[in-house]
């Protein structure tokens, strides 16, 4: 800024025009681009880079196996294993799922299996910290219904178990693929850390989803990837997240990258609204912030080409690395 004030005054100061202003050629925006569109860890992503296999979005609930939740009185058909009020679906297909629990929670235990969750009117408070919990599947769909209202909490006493190597840490926790879509709404509490979090990648396609948390608002480790849908989250963490910092996936896809092109995002957060190890990129959308640190974060590569962003409240507006 300093050096911009200097060189703006120079017409003023002086009568000769042989005073020469300094200009930012294209050649040194192009010099400084190279450094993030190379190859190895600075090098700028796209969607399809990440290695995301696209999930069958078109659910046809009439195909679909019927699960009741209730306390003490859960009942479904093949594929569903109750254990008071512990509901696992065990078995690949699509599952119509409505009813609440008290004090129990809804497993998802289908090893190669893809997994499809017709939400439509659920309530589950969970006895610890994971209303739903993904333990084991090739991908997992939870569609929001048309018009349900689906609301997940933790107990609000819980604590994470951190003794184990993949502790349980979200109301809505997965280990597998994690695609929420449809018309539906879906409000999430968590007491105990993060609301909405799965530990592979994680894509929001539609739905009006609300989240509130102790930790971080919603949060894929590998991806957070988001197309549509309305997300309002007011948290003690960061708002979106994608944490992996280890560059690439074991099968060799980066990692740790936040894509956003669609949506309406309104953030609330005592930490970063939005922040990835590798790379946010915003392409549309409108997004309303308010974070006590940064409003958009990445570590490496921030690219805005496009939607509507307005940050009302930061510590840093806009940071990265390599700034688009």
């Amino acid at each position: 800024l300093a050096g911009l004030a200097v060189t703006g005054a120079l017409p003023l100061s002086s009568c000769s025009t042989d005073t020469a202003i300094p200009t930012i050629t294209g050649e040194a925006v192009t010099s400084a681009a190279v450094a993030a569109s190379g190859e190895g860890a600075d090098a700028e992503l796209s969607y399809t880079d990440l290695g995301i296999d696209e999930a069958d979005l078109l659910v046809d609930p009439t195909d679909a196996v019927e699960l009741v939740l209730a306390d003490g009185a859960s009942a479904g058909g093949r594929g569903v294993s109750v254990d008071g009020d512990v509901v696992t679906i065990t078995a690949a297909g699509t599952y119509h799922v409505s009813g609440s629990l008290s004090t129990g929670s809804l497993l998802v235990d289908a090893p190669d299996g893809a997994v499809t969750l017709v939400l439509d009117g659920v309530d589950i408070t969970a006895g610890s910290v994971a209303a739903i919990d993904v333990v084991d599947a090739e991908r997992v769909v939870l569609w929001l219904a048309d018009g349900s209202e689906n609301v997940l909490a933790d107990d609000s006493g819980a604590q994470v178990d951190e003794s184990g190597q993949d502790p349980t840490n979200a109301t809505l926790f997965s280990t597998s693929d994690l695609w929420i879509a449809g018309e539906g709404a879906l409000s999430v509490t968590a007491h105990a850390a993060d609301a909405i979090t799965s530990k592979d990648s994680l894509v929001i396609a539609g739905g009006e989803i609300t989240v509130e948390a102790a930790d971080d608002g919603v949060r894929g480790k590998d991806h957070l990837v988001i197309t549509g849908g309305a997300i309002t989250a007011d948290v003690a963490g960061v708002a979106l997240r994608s944490d992996n910092d280890a560059q690439t996936h074991a099968a060799g896809e980066p990692v740790g990258v936040v894509p956003i092109d669609g949506g309406t995002l309104d953030l609330t957060a005592a930490s970063a609204a939005v922040d990835a190890a590798r790379q946010v990129t915003v392409l549309s959308g409108e997004l309303t912030i308010a974070a006590t640190d940064d409003g958009l974060h990445s570590d490496n590569v921030l690219r805005i080409d496009g939607g509507t962003i307005d940050i009302t409240e930061s510590y840093e507006g806009i940071e990265g690395a390599h700034l688009y």
